[in-house]
């Protein structure tokens, strides 16, 4: 079907755009419009003004749109791709039309809507990007379902225009320099923030909470305890102090923690560390350790990496935090008379590797002991505890060190929600003198907590260490957001668990909070030097008896390691997945770019640029 257009500068016939011609025009303009979005982004973060990008992308696709097709009827994408939006009757388009499509249909409707529905519906169950993205998935999949059967998408049936193909325009080559010059701003800016930040900073509403960073300085400013400090000060209330670590492999974090365990007044108060990592099979072989003296260094490196490698679950536990802890202790105990030495216990399910010799054996011990793990890991603190020696002035209250979930308190005490974590069972044994304090950590290794409001609060005031507690702070009333798996999942399999429901904000979750540093001074070490010598073959044997493909894997592992020797620590570990995202949004969007400039160079090689 052809019509006439009332264009001056289209005086010849005309058909409809198809289908992928409108949806390459699109794209092109979507990667102006992310490029624009991420430079007024960062004219944002100048003036102290948070924004994320999915909500400022709408505000600016809308008006992009809107202005380009009042003044010209087409933007770039449609230039390049040679489609221009037109009144199907012929007559004049209007500024109306042009908004009642736009703004009120695809920008609004199609796109807006959807992300108001999920915040709304989704209430407290609502996790940044993720919901939004599931609510978008039906309002595409009923545009396409409306092309399909009608041609022609609803917002502009609804505005009465249509959008046509005009094989003789003569606008790609504006749009052709406005698109180029899109692509060196948006690739100058990644590339400087890279280069002056070590990452390429995402704006996905997962790391850009819009709300204010005041109340949350504010009452930075008026901290005064450091974090080794208010950990301390917590046994004078608390017989059991549990810490939520960060990704195992993180160095920093256990220099915290040690300068807790060596300070005298944990070893006065205290004088117990319990760790998630080690397992109970090497209690006996530790405390004979422990209390050996004299050893040379060759004689404490052996019986370290005895331990180390004799980890539960795993076949092998090379993080060199755990290395370095134990031997730290060692050396601190050393220093102590025998009455006032720091006893370490270690937690996880016990295993005797030498008598698992194949799949079967493994899958018999993972369903006895690995399966029940926070049990039986509450379990060894609870029993040592209500066991010890009652004259025992100085071994009298404990330091938990448990990762990620083991150290949440999902139930909100309510005793008809199952137990599902290490922290929730010492709770439930030792009530109101058991508490949990979490260390600055990004949300699963990836996003900050509360889309990035407590990292720029700290970083207004300095970075500076502290530690308090969540309730009454403004970082106590935020949505719990570190167990986003509990809130997807729940969707799926329906819980009956507060965290499930969103209902927990983090003054429910944990007692405390210790700010130890800013996350581009973390770094993760997952090699312990010398760690597989002589130690090789035994790996890969127990790597067979968890999964046969597993041997195969650790073979090439050991020649991996013997080749190159074992793996550098790595800084900004937790910022690989924001650089990571960041570079895929701007693939994606770049897909325009390259649609953009094959159809320019494939227009000018016919000869109707």
């Amino acid at each position: 079907m052809t019509t006439k257009t009332n264009l001056p500068f289209m005086e010849t016939n005309t058909t409809k755009a198809g289908f992928w011609r409108r949806i390459a025009a699109g794209w092109i303009d979507a990667f102006i419009i992310f490029v624009i979005t991420n430079l007024v982004i960062e004219f944002f973060v100048l003036m102290n003004v948070r924004i994320s990008s999915g909500t400022l992308f709408l505000i600016l696709g809308a008006v992009y749109s809107s202005i380009l097709l009042s003044r010209f009827r087409q933007t770039p994408g449609k230039m390049i791709m040679k489609v221009f939006i037109s009144a199907g009757s012929g007559e004049p388009l209007s500024n109306r039309n042009i908004v009642l499509r736009e703004v009120f249909g695809k920008w609004g409707i199609t796109l807006a809507l959807p992300m108001m529905l999920a915040i709304i519906l989704g209430g407290r169950t609502y996790l940044p990007t993720f919901t939004d993205i599931l609510f978008l998935i039906p309002s595409a999949i009923f545009c396409i379902i409306w092309y399909l059967f009608t041609r022609q998408m609803w917002y502009d049936r609804m505005a009465g225009l249509t959008v046509e193909y005009h094989p003789q325009s003569k606008k790609s080559k504006t749009a052709f320099i406005v698109l180029v010059t899109a692509a060196l701003i948006g690739g100058g800016l990644a590339f400087t923030q890279y280069k002056v930040m070590h990452r390429i900073p995402c704006r996905l509403a997962l790391y850009r909470n819009i709300n204010s960073i005041k109340p949350y300085v504010r009452f930075l400013k008026k901290q005064k305890t450091s974090p080794v400090d208010y950990v301390i000060g917590l046994f004078d209330k608390y017989d059991v102090v549990v810490l939520c670590e960060r990704a195992h492999p993180e160095m920093t974090q256990y220099d915290f923690i040690f300068n807790i365990v060596k300070d005298p007044r944990f070893i006065n108060k205290a004088g117990m560390v319990f760790t998630e990592i080690g397992q109970k099979g090497m209690q006996q072989y530790l405390d004979n350790f422990m209390n050996t003296d004299c050893l040379s260094d060759s004689h404490v490196k052996e019986h370290i990496l005895q331990i180390t490698r004799n980890s539960a679950v795993h076949p092998a536990w090379t993080n060199y935090n755990w290395y370095q802890f134990i031997e730290r202790l060692y050396k601190l105990n050393r220093t102590l008379p025998p009455e006032k030495r720091v006893r370490y216990y270690f937690t996880d399910s016990p295993v005797d590797w030498q008598a698992i010799k194949n799949q079967k054996d493994y899958l018999e011990y993972e369903h006895k002991y690995v399966w029940h793990r926070d049990s039986l890991m509450a379990q060894t603190v609870i029993d040592v505890m209500k066991g010890r020696n009652a004259t025992d002035s100085v071994h009298k209250k404990c330091l938990v060190i448990m990762n990620y979930r083991h150290a949440f308190e999902l139930t909100d005490r309510d005793p008809d929600v199952g137990r599902d974590n290490t922290f929730e069972y010492i709770k439930d044994a030792f009530g109101d003198k058991a508490v949990n304090v979490m260390i600055n950590t990004r949300v699963i290794t990836i996003f900050p907590p509360a889309g990035g409001l407590w990292e720029e609060a700290f970083e207004k005031t300095g970075n500076k260490p502290a530690g308090f507690d969540f309730r009454g702070s403004p970082f106590g009333a935020d949505n719990f957001d570190m167990f986003p798996w509990d809130i997807a999942m729940s969707g799926i399999f329906g819980s009956r668990s507060p965290s499930a429901g969103g209902l927990l904000r983090y003054r429910d979750v944990f007692t405390g909070f210790v700010f130890i540093n800013p996350a581009e001074k973390l770094y993760w070490q997952q090699s312990t030097p010398g760690y597989f010598d002589g130690f090789e073959k035994e790996y890969i044997r127990r790597c067979g008896c968890i999964k046969a493909e597993y041997e195969g894997a650790a073979k090439e592992e050991m020649a991996a390691i013997q080749a190159s020797g074992d793996e550098p620590a790595v800084k900004y570990a937790e910022y690989q997945a924001e650089t990571l995202l960041s570079l895929f949004l701007y693939c994606f969007f770049g897909i325009g770019l390259i649609t953009g400039l094959i159809a320019f160079a494939f227009q000018k090689a016919q000869g109707k640029g």
